[in-house]
């Protein structure tokens, strides 16, 4: 079944796919080492290609949806879209990681880019980024609701955010170097097995093996 799933981890760094996951389709998960993450699912025939072209071209909207020109520029997550959303950067943008907590050793950014649709994740940029920043969500949240502290950490510090809708089965056009570096990265795992270190790994579906 094609579409947004989240994607548990045991402890021993083994996916856990949803029970509705069929044979037919390949789920693209992002890489962390938290416990939960969030895959996409596309039909087997071509879903490299696919899943990469969707990545690239979510990075690139997120850099351009950046408000501010010369803003410096951090970016929450460890995953593939983090790391192509770095390579999209233009040079000179200045970023520096959100370290865990928003903590900073230098100015606080103007632009925080989350890519990890995680609780965590968004408390983290929004904490991180200056009073009157940017944070841009770049990941499909991972739950309807959160847990966000949006009086303190959103209203009193007057953080603009922005939505960057994913560019799912019909992605925008990305450039031809950023969709290579996700097809390079692109590691396989299974199902209920520890996946290797990685970007980005390939699931397929079908029952637990």
């Amino acid at each position: 079944m094609s579409g947004w799933r989240r994607i548990l981890l045991h402890p021993d760094g083994a996916y856990a796919l949803p029970e509705e996951a069929g044979p037919d389709t390949v789920y693209f998960v992002e890489g962390t080492t938290g416990t939960e993450t969030w895959g996409y699912g596309y039909p087997v025939q071509g879903a490299d290609e696919a899943a990469a072209r969707s990545w690239a071209a979510t990075a690139q909207v997120a850099v351009q949806a950046v408000a501010e020109s010369g803003a410096a520029v951090d970016v929450v997550g460890e995953g593939a879209l983090a790391a192509l959303v770095r390579l999209a950067l233009p040079l000179g943008a200045g970023h520096r990681d959100a370290l865990p907590g928003g903590v900073h050793p230098d100015a606080p950014p103007d632009v925080v880019v989350e890519t990890t649709g995680t609780d965590t994740g968004l408390t983290r940029a929004l904490r991180a980024v200056r009073t009157g920043g940017q944070v841009i969500l770049a990941a499909r949240p991972q739950g309807p609701t959160t847990a966000v502290d949006t009086y303190r950490d959103v209203h009193l510090r007057d953080v603009r955010l922005t939505a960057v809708p994913w560019a799912g089965a019909e992605p925008r056009p990305a450039p031809e170097h950023f969709v290579s570096w996700a097809l390079a990265h692109l590691g396989s795992a299974q199902p209920g097995r520890p996946a290797p270190p990685g970007h980005w790994h390939r699931l397929p579906g079908g029952p637990l093996g």
